[in-house]
């Protein structure tokens, strides 16, 4: 079955070689490794363990999908098929019409410059 934001109208946005949609189950250890390599950029001061990044997703991600104004709207990034981060709208203010924009990709992309 495909994750999709119930406040969106399309599944996934496709542009060229880009694809981002919502952030699968088999997306979430690539997610987890690229967070645990890049702590120097992030707000976080731990490794994530696989546990504690699935029940991140099923208790905090996933339920917001269902939702008419969701609090985050996160998705997995790829280019030529193949994943290469995640990002979204995070922090959303649906009275002040605004939120930020949040996104982290490979280290691997980072360091080529792709």
């Amino acid at each position: 079955m495909k994750l999709k934001y119930k406040i969106l109208p399309f599944y996934e946005f496709n542009e060229k070689d880009l694809i981002a949609k919502p952030i699968d189950n088999k997306d979430i250890e690539f997610i987890r490794l690229c967070r645990n390599s890049q702590k120097d950029i992030l707000r976080q001061n731990q490794n994530i363990s696989k546990s504690d990044q699935i029940n991140y997703f099923k208790t905090q991600i996933w339920p917001q999908l269902l939702l008419d104004n969701p609090t985050i709207i996160l998705f997995s990034l790829f280019r030529n098929n193949e994943i290469i981060g995640y990002g979204g709208l995070v922090n959303i203010s649906w009275e002040n019409r605004r939120a930020e924009v949040s996104y982290l990709v490979s280290k691997n992309i980072v360091q080529n410059k792709q």
